[in-house]
């Protein structure tokens, strides 16, 4: 009797146990998830564990420059994060989670080869080039900064969710998604303002 007892407590202890980590794993699953896809660059995969409402501003990630080769090394920066969860909160349908997220700067090395772009450009440099010509300019000065070892960003970044068909999704706040851009669309925003377009 006293056998079945214990083999009965290690069962419950054991289901306990395995409850207590599915219900941990589910809270993380989607962030885990999304990121995973992220980060190899599925970002179909990646999609479906964005919310609703989010799922647009998380396409106009895919194409921040019109310039490909500069677009796909500027992806590859991207998604070279290492990211850790620091805790959740989460409620019936609504929740958030804080995650520590390192990153490459590429938003950063962007806005350096821009700033020399302009000294070079108020020196005179490039008044007398072809329009061609400054843009293939541009494009290597762009790629030369983004192409090297990039300052390391480490951030506490809030990451916002809403349950749809009882699944957890992430909402694609300004602030996540400057992070998992890397810092390109805070400086792409900034660069705009000055009214340069890329």
């Amino acid at each position: 009797m006293k056998k079945l007892y214990i083999l009965l407590l290690l069962c419950a202890l054991l289901l306990i146990s395995g409850c207590s980590q599915e219900s941990h794993a589910s809270e993380n699953t989607v962030v885990d998830n999304f990121l995973e896809a992220y980060m190899a660059q599925d970002f179909a995969e990646a999609e479906q564990y964005i919310a609703s409402d989010s799922k647009e501003s998380f396409t106009s990630l895919q194409s921040l420059i019109v310039n490909k080769e500069i677009n796909d090394l500027v992806i590859r920066k991207m998604t070279a994060i290492k990211y850790s969860v620091i805790s959740s909160d989460l409620k019936d349908q609504n929740g958030t989670m804080v995650i520590r997220i390192i990153y490459p700067n590429a938003g950063g090395a962007f806005m350096n080869a821009i700033g020399v772009m302009y000294v070079d450009a108020s020196e005179g440099k490039l008044i007398k080039d072809s329009p061609e010509t400054i843009t293939r300019y541009i494009h290597s000065l762009l790629l030369t900064h983004l192409d090297q070892d990039l300052e390391t960003m480490d951030r506490e970044r809030e990451v916002e969710l809403v349950k749809e068909n009882q699944e957890w999704r992430i909402v694609m706040t300004e602030e996540f998604k400057n992070a998992i851009s890397a810092n390109m669309m805070n400086a792409i925003e900034e660069l705009e303002i000055m009214g340069v377009q890329f």
